[in-house]
């Protein structure tokens, strides 16, 4: 005999894969329309400061490969990660708080989870065109989660819009002790997201007992 979880109540990293899961498929695609939709207004500052209109170029959005997304808080991407390693997201959890109204809740359990997107891009030529990465990769993330608000089924919605917190611009060579030089630029997007679960019962548990040959 054997019990196995059938459903989780926090749902902490159900939560933290979810937001995961719908960037991972999502979010490269965003980018494009992001950098489609700023073409013009750089053209327009391009000109608008004394630069020849024939030399102008639109403000690539560099994609985060599959090997860059990250779930959970990778702090050596700061520190010491390769050139290769960015651009790139990491997703990760830090509370579960009971919701609002969960008290009022019968025989459900109501939790407001704070997710957390962090995404960090790179530019080899100034801070200028890191700074547009870093703003408009943001939007990207924000776009692609609010296209699907239920993740999938996963979750019972987003709370609110999210906080935005733009990070300083820092200058490393390209092997952290030489090489070309390069900018980066982090971006951390805290989202809160309301889990719900039902609660534990003799009619319906979460729990769920199977025979195990055991011979």
């Amino acid at each position: 005999m054997a019990t196995l979880i059938t459903n989780t109540l926090i749902g902490i990293e159900e939560v933290q894969r979810a937001v995961w899961d719908q960037l991972y498929d999502g979010l490269n695609v965003a980018l494009e329309d992001v950098a489609t939709y700023f073409e013009d207004q750089d053209q327009d500052i391009w000109e608008k400061t004394g630069n020849d209109p024939l030399l102008f170029t639109p403000t690539t959005l560099e994609t985060i490969e599959p090997e860059n997304f990250y779930l959970g808080h990778v702090q050596s991407l700061v520190r010491d990660a390769p050139i290769t390693k960015f651009p790139n997201c990491c997703v990760f959890t830090t509370q579960a708080v009971p919701a609002a109204n969960s008290i009022q809740l019968d025989q459900l359990e109501a939790y407001r989870d704070q997710v957390i997107v962090e995404v960090m891009v790179k530019s080899d030529t100034d801070e200028q065109e890191v700074n547009r990465r870093a703003l408009r990769t943001a939007e990207a993330v924000n776009i692609t989660l609010q296209r699907d608000t239920s993740l999938g089924g996963k979750i019972h919605g987003f709370e609110s819009a999210p906080n935005v917190i733009i990070g300083d611009v820092f200058i490393r060579k390209e092997t952290t002790a030489y090489g070309p030089e390069w900018y980066w630029q982090g971006v951390r997007l805290e989202y809160a997201v309301r889990k719900e679960a039902e609660l534990p019962s003799s009619a319906g548990s979460v729990f769920r007992e199977i025979d195990i040959d055991q011979g």
